[in-house]
């Protein structure tokens, strides 16, 4: 039976590797990947694109263009799961979702020990963009730590956790004139208005 000294038990940095995945179309997952997920490319091949952030491998997507569509209630992969290191870039990630691509988007959730975004990626294959609590703020109820899925607003988590935009403000800095006779814009322009 899980227990806190359980948990306490597993190294803090333990994670799992790349999450491989057969894709159909390997330029138009890339782009979804990289632009809306946010991932970088670390290494790229003809048939083989690895995707992460800082080094760190996440994704690795193999092209297979043969690939048949899965059908509803075959056996595979539910969805994979990104932890993302800040609320401020799982915000910023859920609003490119909800800009990009709606509908995509399947649900949020508050599980108690994360702030959890599912959706589906161009090929179907399910996802969950989240952001861990501190183990620490935790609550464990007769050794078992205490869950539940609670409503999420994307707009309420949006709006307080993505870096606001900068207040755009404007002024003239300069205008480029064409004249027809330079003596008689140099004297305007010299001459009267100095």
């Amino acid at each position: 039976m899980p227990n806190e000294a359980a948990h306490d038990m597993l190294a803090p940095a333990l994670s799992l590797g790349p999450v491989a995945l057969n894709v159909q179309n390997l330029e138009r997952m890339k782009e979804f990947y990289t632009s809306v997920i946010g991932l970088e490319v670390l290494t790229e091949s003809n048939d083989i694109v690895l995707l992460g952030q800082k080094k760190t491998a996440i994704i690795e997507l193999h092209k297979r263009p043969d690939l048949p569509r899965s059908i509803p209630g075959d056996a595979g992969l539910y969805h994979h799961a990104i932890v993302f290191s800040s609320r401020s870039l799982l915000a910023q990630a859920v609003e490119r979702v909800l800009h990009y691509v709606p509908h995509l988007f399947a649900g949020s959730a508050d599980h108690l020990v994360s702030e959890a975004f599912y959706l589906s990626d161009p090929e179907g294959n399910g996802m969950e963009l989240y952001y861990d609590r501190d183990p620490a703020t935790w609550t464990w109820v007769n050794g078992e730590v205490k869950m539940a899925t609670l409503y999420l607003s994307p707009d309420v988590y949006i709006n307080l956790h993505a870096p606001k935009k900068d207040t755009v403000t404007m002024h003239i800095f300069h205008v480029h004139l064409k004249i027809g006779y330079l003596e008689q814009a140099q004297k305007f322009y010299i001459d009267t208005i100095g």
